[in-house]
């Protein structure tokens, strides 16, 4: 842990990280319990791995937030109504959401189906809609909030070496999401 770190904490405070059985989403969920944070882990299928990487936290020396799991599929709203109660009713809020959840379709415009496009968009931009529609919800009664949302370089380069055009698109749409949220909620705390 660097001097500058060793200050921060997150103790009291709730996160719900998507996508954090494994990658990016796992290490961000260890890093804010061990910044004292509360954590739901989001998965979607693999009930093994989100269980190896509650564990994996539990057992790190310098995790002091508690953790648990809950397998929810994000792009659908009532399944991520449920995350958002289950997360509050066991840590009593939420202060912290980080939205890692996605995928990535390599294909070109041209060998994309709209039943692949819309499945893209659903995982990549519509599930940080609901996630972050959710967690507002929450975080106006405290006056705080922090949400942080995984776009791509790949948003700025149209896709090519992480994804193709459609993949692009929607992490596109994730960093004007991003944009519009900061400035509506502001005036919220969060």
């Amino acid at each position: 842990m660097n001097q500058q770190s060793e200050h921060r904490t997150l103790t009291g405070k709730t996160a719900i990280i998507t996508g954090a059985s494994r990658g990016i989403g796992a290490a961000i969920a260890l890093r804010l319990a061990q910044l004292g944070a509360n954590v739901t882990i989001d998965y979607l299928s693999n009930d093994e791995r989100a269980q190896h990487t509650k564990q994996h936290i539990e057992n790190e020396a310098d995790a002091q937030g508690r953790v648990i799991t809950c397998k929810a599929d994000v792009t659908d709203e009532t399944q991520v109504n449920e995350l958002a109660q289950t997360t509050a009713n066991t840590f009593g809020g939420i202060d912290i959401l980080v939205n890692v959840a996605g995928i990535i379709i390599k294909d070109s415009l041209d060998d994309t189906d709209l039943e692949r496009w819309n499945r893209i968009l659903a995982v990549n931009l519509t599930a940080d809609f609901l996630t972050i529609k959710q967690a507002v919800k929450r975080m106006r009664k405290q006056h705080y909030g922090r949400i942080v949302n995984v776009s791509s370089i790949a948003a700025k380069h149209g896709g090519g070496y992480l994804g193709g055009v459609a993949y692009a698109s929607t992490k596109a749409g994730v960093a004007a999401l991003t944009r519009g949220a900061a400035r509506e909620y502001a005036p919220d705390g969060i």
